[in-house]
């Protein structure tokens, strides 16, 4: 006899007899643990899913808050005239980096994003590039109208023929390949993140504006020359 109510999940009975029920319950079991094993997959998955789309909204928000606060303090500290505005910028630029590095990286220019891309290393995707990229560009535009509101200055960059456009474009370029080559070596290095890839990076920004200062405000950022 078959008891109704012994079944498994095809609807065919279990024989009675002892070496049958146990075949037949081992066989449920299995079943059962591939179902289970199924649905925690599924689950996996999802969670998965849901914690790469939150990262990558962290990381462009870290990107944005990083380059806001970059070009807000190109635009005060060349508006205030100082000396020390070189100084200024490398060290807020090395402190963002410390704070959001984690996060995205810590890349804070369209450059350095590009560079990173095209480095081959896989530290990002053309798409989160682009996003990066984007991110950035809205944050220096929002960072220099910051700027202006708060001093009611523009920190436009009086340049004078007589010196040549070409030396400008010259050392942006060079300075600006510096900057990306200290970026690659420190900061997506086998080693990366180490305790000093943001100074080291802040400071070639310092010591590019110094020494090129005389001939090119040292932008070496195009969210920053286009919040100019």
């Amino acid at each position: 006899l078959k008891p109704f109510w012994f079944k498994d999940r095809s609807g065919a009975s279990l024989h009675l007899h002892p070496r049958g029920a146990l075949s037949g319950a081992a066989h449920m079991s299995s079943h059962h643990l591939a179902e289970i094993e199924e649905v925690n997959d599924i689950i996996t998955h999802c969670r998965h899913k849901r914690h790469r789309r939150t990262l990558l909204r962290e990381k462009l928000v870290a990107e944005f808050v990083g380059t806001f606060f970059l070009v807000l303090t190109v635009g005060v500290s060349v508006v205030g005239g100082g000396s020390l505005a070189p100084v200024a910028i490398g060290l807020v630029l090395s402190v963002q980096i410390y704070t959001f590095g984690a996060v995205s990286g810590g890349f804070f220019n369209p450059a350095v994003t590009l560079a990173v891309l095209l480095s081959g290393r896989h530290k990002i995707s053309l798409h989160h590039a682009m996003l990066y990229a984007s991110a950035q560009l809205i944050g220096g535009i929002l960072g220099a109208l910051s700027a202006f509101a708060g001093t009611g200055k523009t920190f436009v960059f009086d340049y004078e023929l007589t010196r040549g456009w070409g030396t400008s474009l010259a050392l942006e370029a060079l300075f600006t390949m510096a900057l990306c080559s200290t970026v690659l070596a420190a900061g997506t290095s086998n080693d990366a993140p180490n305790q000093y890839f943001g100074f080291a990076i802040g400071m070639t920004v310092t010591g590019g504006a110094m020494a090129s200062g005389g001939f090119d405000q040292g932008s070496f950022n195009p969210a920053v020359t286009l919040g100019i």
